[in-house]
């Protein structure tokens, strides 16, 4: 839980006492809290410990008042591609080419441009998997050779594209 969450159920605890007593002292607890409301309530009773400690031992606050913020949290990591997902995705596109004469190269290129990203080892492998037996210099030519024979394949090569 983080201290902003504290602050909803802190508004709401307000909101249903200022129905019977009118104050403002609750919603300024809240507010008061803003600052901090990207912070584990973990983090903050930390926090108030030191405030506490140090107002015993000198009588003031520390000024200014200050937490460090926590990191920033990690975005969902999107799963790498694997060698598996990239032969699937080829398969299938050899049986699309088969079906479907809008798919182009274009299209082609932009179902396995995710694929892109995988070292060139990796797709030098899947070159060698497809049962070409040329030898690809990169990551770029191994990727335009897995493209090709796609393509090439299946006899998609008159349709157009890149």
């Amino acid at each position: 839980m983080i201290v902003a969450d504290f602050q909803k159920y802190l508004r709401a605890l307000a909101d249903a006492v200022n129905a019977v007593k009118p104050t403002n002292e609750l919603h300024e607890a809240a507010e008061a809290l803003s600052p901090f409301g990207t912070h584990s309530m973990a983090d903050f009773a930390k926090f108030l410990q030191i405030a506490e400690r140090e107002y015993s031992a000198t009588g003031k606050l520390p000024l200014p008042v200050t937490v460090k913020p926590p990191p920033p949290p990690k975005p969902p990591g999107v799963a790498k591609p694997t060698i598996e997902q990239l032969l699937e995705t080829v398969a299938k596109l050899k049986v699309r080419l088969k079906t479907d004469p809008s798919l182009n190269k274009d299209g082609v290129v932009a179902a396995l441009e995710i694929y892109k990203t995988l070292p060139a080892t990796k797709l030098k492998d899947v070159v060698k998997q497809l049962g070409i037996k040329s030898t690809q210099k990169n990551a770029a030519i191994a990727f335009e050779t897995i493209v090709e024979h796609t393509i090439e394949i299946q006899g998609g090569i008159g349709r157009g594209g890149v």
